[in-house]
């Protein structure tokens, strides 16, 4: 999807269907992936098997919430998605730091 190297994610929907575009080019979870560059490759996908899990799941979650927003321009409402979903990123990828150590021996074992 154009445009996704800087986003977090974005959710299109359709009369059928919900779909979650989500960038793996992302600064926190380069840095997460650099961090554990080293460990096996199973462990690899599971960070970005987790990362991609959650963000999913709170993309979906915030773009229910477009109720909450009716008197909101349209950027604004964007803006505030894309500052809530960077934090949530950071935050995943700190849970998934601060836990390598259990996730990575669980993997080997």
């Amino acid at each position: 999807m154009i445009g996704m190297k800087k986003k977090v994610s974005k959710v299109i929907k359709t009369n059928n269907e919900i779909s979650v575009y989500i960038s793996i080019s992302n600064e926190n979870l380069d840095n997460i992936l650099r961090e554990n560059k080293k460990r096996k490759q199973e462990f690899i996908e599971f960070i970005k098997n987790f990362y991609i899990e959650n963000i999913c799941f709170y993309s979906i979650l915030l773009d229910l919430e477009n109720i909450l927003f009716e008197n909101i321009s349209e950027e604004k409402i964007e803006d505030f998605k894309e500052s809530v979903l960077k934090t949530y990123s950071k935050s995943i990828c700190n849970i998934i730091d601060e836990y390598k150590n259990i996730f990575s021996t669980e993997l080997e074992n």
